[in-house]
């Protein structure tokens, strides 16, 4: 596997960091209220890459292997909650920069090489959500929104006396629906689960996740295990491509 797909593929991953945890965005065993409820969240996944491409080879790239190369990255979750009513939204901006040093052979003659990798991947989403069960112990979410994922990445190659770089940038648009579940075990304790499928510019792409978590007053801490998956149409490097891993996550109620 190239050095420049591997960095490809690290940004395709901070895009799939792309969908964030949306585990139980309501804390509150009491009938909800009327009035609006604010939660703010900050979350890590430390998820390892899984991709195949259209010559049929097999990628994987450890959580290590993405920490190694990170520049700067950010992830974040707001929500609004009334009632039955919410609305999500979360965001990713993710910089990758790593130089690459090597050795190449042209005609008989072994030459340095070094590949400069800069990647900026960005992933936002909005979820609308309508509350369909919900018992004293149970609340379960139908959820519909959109994500989008940019991806602009610049490669400069140095193969000895001769030099060139490639720019690349590109979007994505996916429609999705989901279900969020949450059920509160005791007075502080609680289980998550989320899965959601969408599709547009990918052909397909599906995800789910389950948790655990404890309630501090106004602080949750979650801690589960996610799995995500995208097929993409007319695929150039990827054909398909899975990411899974531990996350945990803070979140604030205000």
């Amino acid at each position: 596997m190239s050095q420049q797909l591997k960095h490809f593929i690290i940004a395709t991953l901070a895009l799939a960091i792309f969908a964030v945890p949306v585990l139980s965005v309501a804390a509150e065993t009491e009938p909800a209220s009327e009035r609006w409820q604010f939660i703010g969240e900050i979350y890590g996944w430390g998820a390892e890459l899984n991709a195949e491409t259209p010559t049929g080879d097999d990628i994987k790239i450890s959580f290590s292997d993405i920490v190694d190369n990170l520049e700067f990255t950010v992830m974040g979750k707001l929500a609004a909650v009334k009632g039955k009513w919410s609305l999500v939204g979360d965001f990713i901006y993710l910089n990758i920069e790593n130089d690459t040093n090597g050795t190449a052979t042209i005609i008989r003659r072994s030459v340095s090489t070094k590949t400069n990798v800069d990647l900026t991947a960005y992933i936002g989403t909005l979820l609308g959500g309508y509350t369909v069960f919900e018992t004293k112990s149970t609340k379960v979410d139908m959820l519909l929104g959109a994500r989008y994922l940019r991806l602009e990445a610049d490669v400069k190659f140095d193969l000895g006396p001769f030099e060139t770089k490639v720019s690349e940038s590109g979007h994505n648009w996916d429609g999705i629906v989901g279900l969020n579940a949450r059920i509160n075990l005791a007075p502080k304790w609680f289980l998550g689960c989320y899965a959601d499928v969408g599709t547009g510019d990918s052909e397909l792409t599906w995800q789910a996740m389950a948790g655990a978590g404890y309630q501090f007053d106004k602080v949750e801490a979650v801690v589960g295990y996610r799995y995500m998956d995208y097929e993409f149409d007319d695929a150039k490097l990827i054909d398909n491509l899975n990411i899974s891993g531990p996350f945990a996550g803070i979140r604030y109620y205000f």
